[in-house]
């Protein structure tokens, strides 16, 4: 090991798959900080990589460990932080956030995290980084939760929102390139939703500017496809997320396609990014036509109930879901409505509804992205039970899966809602 390194404090992230967009926005924030001088960083990719850096970190002290993680993977989560401490011992210092740990501090730290951070994390994480590798109390910063001597839960006031604006979206250093962050935050509250409970209600948007700066950056690593991550794609400059503002949306992708060059591929509207079904509309779909590589669409519709739409605040109606249809299926994409199934309140009468929705969308030529519902950590259905999938839905989705127009990992997701049950009750 170089004498320069030992003497820097050594942070170990988990660059899990599921959590790459996390650790991308976290090394970002840490390079535009000048943090990255102070750290000696080892990025891990799997659990399995905690063995083999064991020797380069057993002789130094503390060692930072950062985990991100959704409720999904808690029990991953669960097993990494255990390896930690059968290896590392009171040597490392456990720092988690994302989704899980956000909605469920106390349960967070019960599985053995010493600190948890709630929210966006790109200025509270480097403050507590810093106070740490310059051994400085970190229990008074803003946006962290922890157990105080006694052993108490302590929740501390929440960090004030960023400026999108501040922070590069991903990581240069390391080389952890990815789809660029154009808006956080949702004015939308949807009770199974975890965005607006990390990321709050008040949509912000990164600048055209920086954005291009980013796809610039991508351009420099020859990579080619620039992709964009919004909770709705089609709400990129609007003042109250509701509103669309498709002049806004042409000049980001206008002004993407002429710094990215002839070869640039801009993907907007499609996976990993979506649309509201009530912000489409014919206009917005000719623009996408325009600059747009993805041949598809994703709109969020959940529900084909009107009564569920309205009781889980979905805030846009079942025609708003056939409109978006009509729209992007008449400007020549494929139109991957998502749909969610099992919510825990659905009645058979909306379930049938749902149904019949699926097929009037089929017809148009639209394809069903299918989901099951999962009670996720901080939302308003947060250990609810999922409800079993009738028989009848369950014979619809066999035919549209046969036909080709139903696709998804909702059986993976009917499982994991059985287990995430489990665990609030436990």
């Amino acid at each position: 090991m170089m004498a320069e390194e030992s003497r820097k404090q050594p942070l170990v992230v988990f660059n899990t798959h599921p959590n790459r967009s996390s650790v991308r926005a976290l090394l970002g924030a840490i390079e535009t900080c000048s943090l990255d001088d102070e750290l000696d960083i080892h990025i891990l990719e799997s659990a399995g990589d905690l063995i083999e850096s064991s020797d380069a970190l057993k002789e130094r002290e503390p060692i930072i460990f950062a985990l991100s993680f959704f409720t999904t993977q808690f029990w991953d989560a669960q097993n990494i932080i255990t390896s930690i401490r059968e290896i590392f011992g009171k040597k490392a210092i456990i720092v988690c956030g994302g989704p899980h740990p956000t909605g469920d501090p106390q349960g967070t730290l019960a599985i053995g995290a010493d600190v948890v951070v709630i929210g966006e994390g790109e200025e509270t994480f480097v403050e507590l980084l810093r106070a740490i590798a310059h051994g400085k109390d970190y229990r008074e910063i803003s946006g962290i939760a922890y157990r105080d001597d006694s052993g108490e839960l302590e929740i501390n006031k929440k960090h004030n929102p960023i400026e999108l604006d501040k922070y590069f979206p991903f990581s240069r250093k390391f080389r952890k390139y990815g789809a660029i962050e154009i808006s956080r935050g949702c004015s939308h509250l949807c009770n199974f939703c975890q965005t607006p409970r990390i990321f709050g209600s008040k949509i912000r948007h990164r600048s055209v500017e920086k954005i291009i700066d980013a796809a610039l950056a991508l351009k420099k690593r020859g990579i080619k496809d620039i992709r964009t991550i919004s909770p709705n794609a089609l709400a990129y400059g609007s003042n109250d997320g509701r509103t669309p503002n498709l002049e806004a949306v042409e000049t980001l992708l206008r002004e993407l396609k002429r710094d990215g060059g002839k070869d640039c591929k801009i993907f907007f509207g499609s996976f990993p990014s979506e649309v509201r079904p009530e912000t489409v509309s014919p206009e917005a779909m000719l623009i996408l036509k325009e600059y747009v590589s993805n041949d598809n669409i994703v709109v969020g519709a959940q529900s084909g109930s009107e009564r569920i739409l309205n009781l889980y605040r979905r805030g846009h109606q079942v025609s708003d879901t056939l409109n978006a249809a009509r729209a992007i299926v008449g400007a020549g994409f494929i139109a991957n409505v998502d749909f969610i199934f099992g919510f825990p309140d659905e009645t058979e009468s909306d379930v049938k509804e749902t149904m019949t929705l699926m097929n009037d969308l089929v017809k148009l030529g639209a394809r069903i992205h299918a989901h099951a519902f999962l009670p996720l950590a901080g939302t308003l259905l947060w250990g609810k039970q999922p409800k079993e999938i009738s028989s009848d839905l369950l014979h619809l989705i066999d035919k549209k899966i046969s036909s080709g127009r139903l696709f998804g990992q909702w059986q993976t997701q009917v499982e994991l809602g059985r287990r995430i049950t489990q665990l609030f009750k436990d």
